[in-house]
């Protein structure tokens, strides 16, 4: 009950991005049963390494903040596990709809160890910050990273 009061004192705009988050994260969550990850990235640039990255306004840095809060919110009322991966993809989705450059990491925790013991994860950066996949990110070494 307590989620939906909150939902209901979102601004419309924010009811709206939530909306579409929310389908959007059960679509790629539905995509990556079946879709390779090289199919479902096809349009960004691919590197084994991180990219130079544009410098953001403060009115960009602050809606992409925005919008990886908003994913990251939904995903909890999702009826399927939206983990990091399919959560960073939303989140690069609604971006790149925003005009807002990023890009995305693979990595892996080599130690095994830590970051709730996962083997693997995915963050998403714009500008300096990371706005989806954020807890434990350092633990991780990049395999590969998706920028637009």
């Amino acid at each position: 009950m307590r989620r939906l009061r909150k939902f209901i004192a979102l601004p419309l705009q924010q009811k709206w991005l939530f909306a579409k988050a929310w389908c959007l994260l059960l679509a790629y969550r539905l995509a990556l049963v079946f879709v390779p990850l090289k199919r479902i990235t096809r349009t960004m640039n691919h590197s084994s390494s991180p990219q130079s990255m544009p410098a953001l306004t403060p009115d960009q840095q602050a809606k992409a903040c925005e919008v990886g809060q908003l994913v990251a919110h939904a995903a909890v009322a999702t009826p399927c596990s939206s983990r990091c991966l399919v959560q960073v993809l939303v989140v690069q989705r609604l971006l790149v709809a925003s005009g807002i450059p990023g890009q995305f990491f693979l990595g892996v925790n080599r130690a095994g160890a830590g970051a709730a013991d996962s083997l693997a994860h995915a963050w998403l950066i714009c500008g300096d910050t990371i706005v989806s996949g954020e807890p434990g990110s350092e633990q991780f070494s990049v395999v590969s990273s998706y920028a637009w």
